[in-house]
């Protein structure tokens, strides 16, 4: 079927899982090298959570659409592949201390795409460490005189609306709706200083 204001909508085959099987393999290799993060920040490359957190789910959909398509060993062999870079990504990117995952592998400092560990399925939303992880990014961001939502280890980043909305998503996903007012005045309160979706 073909919706007017979209490309074609087609039902996937083998032939086409295929094709993104090479996508997949590519974020197999990818999941623990440095990178420029979600927010394209310079200077030192770092392992940043949340890229690993899209190569892991590069493989869990795949395995998905295997089962899908009735390929058992293909689903099998990209659910392995989702399940170490799961594994790799608790080891490396939880922080007991701070009872949180963190911005970076081995790091100790929070971002904002954190708040989507439950939205991509990586976390449950009852995973305790889904509501640690979203405690310690609201901690970090309520700083006297700052607004910053995007990357809370820089200072040069100004503060963002869509962030503010990961956060509410949050909200929802944990159940603690009497908090979301809060959230939707910081947006009012920006409106003079923020562009939805871009910078200052």
């Amino acid at each position: 079927r073909q919706v007017p204001w979209c490309w074609p909508i087609g039902i996937g085959n083998a032939s086409l899982f295929r094709q993104l099987e090479s996508l997949g393999e590519r974020a197999v290799a990818a999941h623990a090298l440095p990178d420029a993060g979600l927010w394209e920040l310079r200077g030192k490359a770092r392992v940043h959570t949340f890229s690993s957190i899209m190569c892991w789910a590069a493989c869990d959909r795949l395995a998905k659409i295997a089962e899908r398509l009735g390929l058992a060993q293909r689903r099998d062999y990209w659910h392995s592949q989702a399940e170490r870079i799961h594994r790799v990504v608790c080891e490396r990117a939880w922080n007991g201390k701070l009872n949180s995952f963190v911005a970076t592998l081995d790091g100790n400092s929070m971002d904002a795409s954190l708040l989507l560990l439950n939205e991509v399925g990586f976390l449950q939303a009852d995973d305790p460490r889904f509501a640690g992880t979203v405690a310690a990014v609201v901690a970090s961001a309520m700083t006297p005189g700052t607004a910053t939502w995007r990357h809370l280890a820089s200072t040069v980043l100004p503060g963002y609306v869509a962030d503010t909305l990961l956060l509410v998503s949050a909200f929802v996903a944990l159940g603690i709706l009497d908090l979301m007012p809060v959230q939707l005045m910081i947006i009012v309160l920006l409106r003079d200083t923020v562009i939805l979706g871009g910078h200052r």
